[in-house]
């Protein structure tokens, strides 16, 4: 039986290990942090779920969404999706709807902004930068107005220096000529696929998908050991052979790698250094996410300065689900025991159950029923409907924020107050990320505020702040001619795969990362011979029924 180690238990390194457990392999995870999931877990905060940020799934392959809905359980539900800009104290729909977006703009500029477009569709912007894709898409001014401030924001570069393919990735397809046409005549071709009106949501978080698939995994004698940092990768006549890890080195006949791609690439000896030079330059953007409780203003009990909480945390340093006694008799000197306080384990799967198989607990199904539905509704009220916002004002610091009270009433267990979670981005270098808890927070407080989301400081309750690292990797312009050295480069090692968003240098939604794992799996079953890399290069690429012939799932 051949042994798969792989860097990582994210969507991307459980999805491929739930396929090689179930065909026979011995998979054997390894997870710095201490919980499953990466950036599509949830936590438990406030008495309520939370994603990490905003993550909604939507497919049109029908395996990928057979392989998604078969790890719910059953437990999943479809959401409406509202997202909107949040430009000058007023929401426009997003994606732009032509008049709705011009009406509040008001008549002068509006003019300005159609003025803008006619002239760059007679003399369009040159260059291959997200600036000049947007202006030549919207004209110049309404992609000052909607589409640069939270840009600039989310990759701390000029737009001008970012890459297209961001644009053409996120926003294909998208103009203001068809915006315009669409409230004529409708949109026949529906939209962008980042942009469906509804999409699959499980009813007690994003993470449930990946505890179940963890479960399955154990259940077919596979292994996720957690708090392991995995440092490198060990070839031997450019075949992967093993890991370097926190606890020693650890040896198989597969290697999967899901870690941040350019760590992994410089940990590589038999790599040339003029390839290794090249992912130096590789760069990734870091995430700070502040959760804040908000209340109703009429029916605040306390003040926000007696119920705030600094929680200063790293995705290492705390969470609210953990691995516990994924041990085994050949890698017991690297199970952890982290029998932490507020955390409920199963004893067969060694996962954190979360009270969602608990019918007495809070997240009863009976007990949030029994809730008065209206003082659900009338708090999210006080707040906006939006799943979650684009914050396109330069005097507010974050730059997307999600309310959770508006995507399922399982997340709330019960609770009338909201969550929001505010998003801000920095690199390792920036003043931003390394403010304290308290400091961030502060900005928080002062943007909900500021942009009178929140109308009174008696609403804010208690706050949560948290900092994900490399969680974004940066399409600087000229990245790509860069990565596709490495990349040609990486291909002459066997028995070595790189998938994921960070573990393959792709910024990659849900979808693509869970296509990534699959196809990586059927490449080593023999099944298919995708190009792994192509994925999220063309994003339509799972449009295309180009999944295996043969699927084990």
């Amino acid at each position: 039986m051949k042994k798969v180690l792989i860097i990582g238990a994210g969507v991307a390194g459980l999805s491929a290990g739930r396929v090689l457990s179930q065909n026979g392999y011995k998979v054997a995870i390894y997870e710095a942090e201490s919980s499953v999931g990466g950036m599509s877990k949830s936590l438990k905060i406030f008495d309520q779920i939370v994603d990490i940020g905003p993550h909604r799934f939507f497919s049109k392959d029908k395996r990928l969404n057979n392989f998604w809905s078969a790890h719910t359980y059953g437990e999943s539900e479809k959401v409406s999706r509202l997202t909107r800009i949040f430009y000058n104290n007023k929401f426009f729909y997003y994606p732009l709807r032509g008049f709705d977006a011009l009406f509040k703009l008001g008549i002068i500029e509006s003019t300005l902004c159609v003025l803008s477009f006619i002239k760059a569709k007679i003399k369009p912007f040159g260059g291959d930068s997200f600036e000049s894709w947007v202006a030549n898409a919207f004209g110049y001014r309404l992609y000052s107005i909607f589409f640069k401030s939270y840009t600039q924001k989310l990759w701390g570069i000029e737009c001008k220096d970012l890459d297209s393919d961001f644009a053409r990735q996120r926003i294909k397809g998208l103009n203001l000529y068809e915006a315009i046409k669409s409230a004529f005549v409708g949109d026949k071709n529906k939209k962008h696929k980042t942009l469906v009106d509804e999409f699959s949501y499980p009813k007690k978080g994003c993470g449930v998908v990946y505890e179940n698939m963890a479960k399955e995994i154990l259940a077919n004698g596979g292994e996720i050991l957690c708090d392991i940092e995995v440092n490198g990768i060990i070839t031997q006549d450019k075949r992967a052979i093993g890991i370097r890890t926190s606890g020693g080195e650890i040896y198989g006949d597969i290697v999967i790698s899901t870690a941040p791609f350019r760590d992994m690439v410089l940990s590589l000896d038999e790599l040339d250094s003029a390839i290794k030079d090249l992912a130096q330059n590789l760069k990734f953007r870091n995430t700070i996410l502040v959760y804040v409780e908000v209340g109703c203003a009429k029916n605040a009990e306390y003040s926000a300065d007696s119920s705030s909480q600094s929680l200063k945390t790293t995705l290492r340093e705390k969470s609210k689900v953990f691995c516990d006694d994924f041990q085994s008799q050949s890698s017991a000197d690297f199970a952890q025991h982290s029998n932490k306080r507020g955390s409920i384990l199963d004893e067969k799967s060694g996962l954190r159950s979360c009270e969602r198989e608990d019918k007495t607990d809070s997240l009863s199904p009976k007990r949030t029923a029994s809730l008065p539905d209206l003082s659900l509704k009338d708090n999210a009220q006080k707040l906006f409907e939006d799943n979650w916002i684009y914050v396109h004002s330069k005097n507010i610091s974050t730059g997307r924020i999600t309310n959770f009270a508006n995507w399922t009433q399982g997340l709330r267990c019960g609770r009338s107050e909201c969550i929001l979670c505010l998003e801000y981005w920095a690199n390792d270098d920036e003043k931003l990320w390394n403010l304290s808890s308290d400091e961030i927070i502060n900005i928080a407080k002062k943007d909900l505020l500021d942009s009178a989301l929140v109308a009174h400081s008696s609403q804010i309750k208690r706050t949560y702040a948290l900092k994900i690292h490399k969680s974004y990797p940066v399409y600087e312009k000229g990245y790509k001619q860069n990565l596709s050295k490495i990349y040609n480069a990486l291909d002459d090692f066997k028995e070595l795969y790189f998938i994921g968003r960070n573990g393959a240098f792709k910024y990659n939604n849900q979808d693509h990362s869970l296509l990534m794992g699959l196809l990586c799996a059927d490449k080593i079953l023999g099944n298919a011979n995708p190009n792994l890399w192509e994925i999220n290069t063309d994003y339509d690429y799972q449009e295309g029924n180009k999944i295996s012939k043969k699927q084990n799932v």
